[in-house]
């Protein structure tokens, strides 16, 4: 550890003289103003030091935050803050070797500082990753801030936070060169140091959608309040993970078993086994002893027993279906489940695959626990294990709940468009000790949607339903062969990825407000039209009654809330406006994005000759089959204007005789009433 952070020490030192052309020679933004606490840096010339605890106690984590501290007020200033560790074997803290000649100022990094002087703060933030900042002075006039959380992680965000409120400075995208915004400045001025942040939530995540070769989306999300960033323990995380997502053969796999066991693997329609779409037979129980022993084996591999188990065992173990509705067709699978309990579910019940798929991550469980008490195994409620079973889950199970075909412009508890997803909402919270809710933000996230206000809606209706756990799919920020729209998603949709993440830790926060930071900070002087650019989207979004679903194509996003209500014009004066004002190298950068992208988009509005419609549901008709003609269809979405389909000489032509068709959908089925 010494020769580790000796070298972090000298590399450090590099900090002052490295600044990316992009952020040189810039105003700094105003930041809140209030009285003065002390300057950490004055002149380009440190007038404070770091502080970190002994080594023995040293955690990689805080050692971490300390960097972070230094890097970025180095950044900013040009100054070089020195760490020191301090030796002290009493309650008071005290700094070895030789201080600063000139040093006002010492900034303690952990916990083990703070505890004995900040009790009250430490019953406040619990076991959560809370934290909290706190000052004070020495007789000597010294003035000591401590930066410090119950858990290293709360310490990571403490340091960030602080950072935030005492300078200019926001992480708005992962990438760092283009997304990490702050102002130079000579001056370190210390101006809120007295402050507690506690979350509503326990657990938060983006989960990438397509992996990335650089460490740069988990330094985004440590920097951004999020908690659940893999096995990466120098962000203090609190979850490592083994298994694989949709993977339930992987600890059966098909190439070992199939051709001595074919009974393991789901029967198809035609009577045949086959391990084709990466399902298993869920009333297989006999192959459970085998299929435990093997995640037993993988736990050992994955974290051999040689390695510190403190630090490194596995807490969390993924083990859920793969991602198809293949299920078995097996006599024993069609038929009635008879439940643990002896109840019995017919196979036309709504729940009947549900059950039986959770009966055998019950048993799965219970045999795992024997072992392995510490782990977790958390499955996807996805597909046909959406509905909660009858029965209560093991404690060491997690739900994963996906509710997938959510109207994302309603809040979950909406009756109307997403109750059933609501009801089994609350049902997960009842079944299961742990649930964690999985939503799909990212993915029609190459148009600006706001989310992050379905996200507030929704927050405390969770955590009143014991759901404290949050995550999304998103892509990562750079450029993908698999998933091309992932730098563009970070292009027009980076502000929300952010405020989601504020979200997720405290549904109460002043949304208005901490959307006003991010269009400051980013933006700087073209700020104030970028926020009528944003206003403007998001109206637009919110007026129309259309759903929205995390599959939406961009198209149908473009033609109904910019093209149909005329807004392109608008948009495109709002930021012409925004890239002539601002002056910020990263600020005219990510402006020019938006309006090469807002260009394409109305491009493709143009040559876009598909037929849309918004087609209204219709409740209370017993027989839409014999509603055809009646009143019913006098509001029906109308499509008219047919041409000739054929490609002679007539095609596109207005046909001779008029077609129209009408359309009406129950929330199950799609009506189609055709006039020729």
């Amino acid at each position: 550890m010494k020769k580790k952070l000796s070298v972090l020490l000298a590399a450090v030192v590099c900090f002052g003289m490295y600044e990316s052309s992009l952020s040189a020679g810039t105003p700094p933004v105003a930041v809140e103003k209030k009285a003065e606490v002390c300057r950490i840096v004055e002149n380009n010339r440190a007038k404070a030091e770091i502080v970190l605890p002994f080594f023995r106690s040293l955690n990689e984590t805080e050692e971490y935050a300390a960097e972070e501290l230094q890097k970025w007020i180095g950044s900013m200033t040009g100054a070089y803050v020195p760490v020191r560790i301090d030796h002290s074997v009493t309650e008071t803290p005290y700094v070895s070797g030789k201080p600063l000649s000139d040093v006002k100022v010492r900034i303690f990094i952990g916990a083990s500082f703070a505890k004995k002087l900040f009790p009250a703060d430490f019953k406040k933030i619990g076991r959560s990753d809370g934290f909290a900042v706190r000052t004070d002075v020495d007789p000597d006039g010294v003035r000591n801030i401590y930066l410090f959380g119950a858990i290293p992680r709360g310490t990571l965000h403490s340091v960030y936070e602080f950072l935030e409120r005492n300078s200019d400075i926001i992480w708005a995208r992962p990438k760092e060169e283009l997304g990490t915004i702050y102002s130079e400045t000579a001056d370190f001025i210390v101006k809120d140091a007295d402050f507690i942040d506690i979350p509503t939530s326990d657990y938060r995540a983006f989960q990438w959608i397509y992996h990335s070769p650089h460490r740069k989306e988990f330094d985004w999300q440590s920097r951004n309040r999020m908690n659940r960033i893999g096995g990466h323990a120098r962000y203090g995380a609190t979850f490592k993970s083994a298994g694989v997502g949709h993977g339930i053969q992987v600890y059966i796999p098909h190439k070992k078993y199939f051709e001595t066991n074919p009974e393991y693997y789901p029967m198809n329609d035609a009577g045949k086994r086959s391990p084709a779409g990466g399902q298993i037979c869920l009333l297989a129980y006999e192959m459970i002893p085998e299929y435990v022993k093997n995640i037993r084996a993988d736990l050992v591999r994955v974290f051999p027993a040689s390695r510190n188990p403190d630090r490194e065992k596995v807490d969390f173990l993924n083990l859920s279906i793969a991602d198809n509705w293949h299920v078995c067709k097996c006599p024993k699978c069609v038929a009635p489940f008879v439940m643990e309990d002896g109840k019995t579910i017919q196979p036309d019940d709504p729940v009947f695959r549900s059950a039986q798929y959770y009966t055998f991550i019950n048993k799965v469980a219970r045999e795992l626990r024997k072992t392995n008490p510490r782990v977790t195994i958390g499955v996807y409620a996805y597909i046909f294990t959406s509905e909660p079973p009858p029965f209560k889950l093991e404690n060491n199970i997690c739900i994963e709940y996906c509710p997938f075909v959510l109207n994302e412009k309603a809040p979950i508890y909406d009756e109307v468009t997403n109750g059933k997803w609501n009801q089994y909402l609350i049902r997960w919270g009842k079944a299961a000790r742990h649930t964690w809710l999985r939503e799909y933000l990212g993915w029609a996230n190459k148009f600006p949607r706001s989310q992050a206000y379905r996200i507030r809606d929704n927050g405390l209706h969770y955590i009143k339903h014991n759901i404290r756990e949050f995550s999304a799919e998103h892509p990562t920020d750079g450029q993908s062969s698999v998933y091309p729209m992932a730098e563009p998603t970070w292009d027009v949709s980076a502000m929300d990825a952010w405020l989601i993440a504020r979200m997720w830790w405290d549904p109460t926060q002043d949304l208005e407000a901490l959307r006003e930071q991010y269009i400051t900070r980013v933006y700087r002087e073209g700020a104030p039209h970028m926020k009528k650019y944003y206003d403007t989207l998001r109206d637009s979004f919110y007026s129309n009654k259309l759903p929205s679903i995390y599959s939406d194509d961009i198209l149908p996003l473009i033609s109904a809330y910019i093209v149909r209500p005329k807004l392109g014009k608008t948009l495109t004066e709002y930021l012409a406006a925004a890239q002539k004002a601002a002056q910020h190298p990263k600020s005219k950068e990510l402006i020019r994005r938006h309006q090469q992208h807002l260009a394409k988009w109305l491009e493709m509005a143009a040559n876009d000759n598909s037929v849309r419609a918004s087609v209204p549901v219709v409740t209370g008709v017993k027989n839409m089959m014999q509603s055809f003609g009646g009143d019913i269809w006098k509001n029906a979405a109308a499509i008219n204007d047919f041409v000739v389909a054929d490609k002679g000489a007539n095609y596109g032509k207005t046909p001779r005789f008029r077609s129209t068709a009408r359309l009406l959908h129950d929330r199950e089925n799609l009506y189609i009433y055709y006039q020729c």
